[in-house]
């Protein structure tokens, strides 16, 4: 091998070493650096000694964050008939996180896997265990003082639920207020609380939409129901079906009549689910609404006229899926 050769192999491994290296410690910079701010959120929230991160990582190229085998201590919430825990989840990635120094977190996605979901049902006396994935996509648009907000949680055996809200009008303020009251404490005698109530009833809601489509979630309220009741399950299915039927043969509203139909397919089918969208075409704002709806409920409108109401003001539809 010549000498110009054997020279330029030299250089390209320590331009390859280099380039290893660089990259390995950048990683580890930033791993360090995510480490920092989530166990300083902790600390500030007094989780702390809840919530114990396994493992971080980051993938430098995708500018992405990942927190691995997180133990959770504590999260049990219980009452008569029901306990609900998480105890550990699988991974959290940091899909995308961009904040502005004013208002905070101005976008936001996240995917959530492998949630340990244990519930307790004290009428069956056992425990049922789901595994459940959840994203979260958030977005601010300062500018133009848009916000949308997006949640899916899905469950195998159980559920998958998605909810999607957008909104006008979103003044900087109202975040700007919320981060420090959120670290303050909240107290109507303090004006910048009145101030941030005054700028919420200016915004003005665009979209909002939900759908639940069911995998078995339907099957853990039948058992519940029998085990109550001393029925069979075919015997309470079979109940539940008639009364649908009923109920919907005396529902002159075409929202309500799907909304039952989609009900009907599931509970007789064993799938299917229901999607609402609601759309303020006319753009009210927060006070508007409110203002109208509270007026048809203190003059005592039963919920199917109320609904008939709203479809004044706000475009709904109710679809099968």
């Amino acid at each position: 091998m010549s000498r110009k050769k054997v020279i330029l192999l030299i250089l390209i491994l320590f331009t390859v070493v280099g380039a290893i290296f660089g990259y390995t410690t950048l990683r580890s910079k930033k791993i360090a650096e995510i480490k920092e701010r989530v166990e300083s959120y902790l600390e500030r929230n007094g989780l702390k000694d809840t919530v114990d991160v396994g493992e971080y990582d980051v993938n430098l190229l995708k500018r992405e964050a990942y927190l691995r085998d997180i133990k959770i201590k504590g999260l049990k919430q219980e009452d008569r008939e029901i306990a609900v825990e998480i105890p550990f989840v699988k991974e959290v990635a940091i899909k995308r996180f961009e904040e502005d120094k004013e208002v905070g977190p101005v976008k936001l996605l996240l995917e959530i896997n492998g949630i340990d979901f244990r519930i307790y049902l004290k009428v069956l006396k056992k425990w049922k265990t789901y595994s459940l994935n959840a994203v979260i996509n958030n977005s601010y648009n300062k500018e133009k003082g848009e916000v949308s907000e997006n949640f899916s949680l899905t469950g195998d055996r159980l559920f998958n639920i998605s909810w999607e809200w957008k909104a006008k009008n979103v003044d900087r303020e109202i975040l700007r207020l919320a981060r420090e009251l959120d670290a303050e404490g909240a107290s109507l005698s303090n004006p910048e609380v009145r101030l941030f109530i005054s700028k919420i009833l200016q915004v003005k809601p665009s979209l909002v939409r939900f759908s639940f489509y069911d995998q078995g979630f339907h099957n853990l309220l039948i058992e519940v129901i029998a085990k109550k009741t001393g029925l069979t399950a075919e015997e309470v299915k079979r109940e539940i079906i008639n009364d649908l039927k009923k109920a919907h043969s005396q529902l002159q509203d075409r929202a309500l009549r799907t909304f039952t139909e989609a009900l009907l397919e599931i509970v007789s089918q064993g799938k299917g689910g229901i999607e609402i969208t609601i759309t303020n075409d006319k753009n009210y704002s927060i006070q508007d609404l409110g203002s109208l709806f509270i007026g048809m409920a203190l003059r005592g409108a039963p919920p199917e006229r109320v609904l008939k109401g709203m479809e004044k003001f706000l475009k709904i539809e109710v679809r099968k899926i």
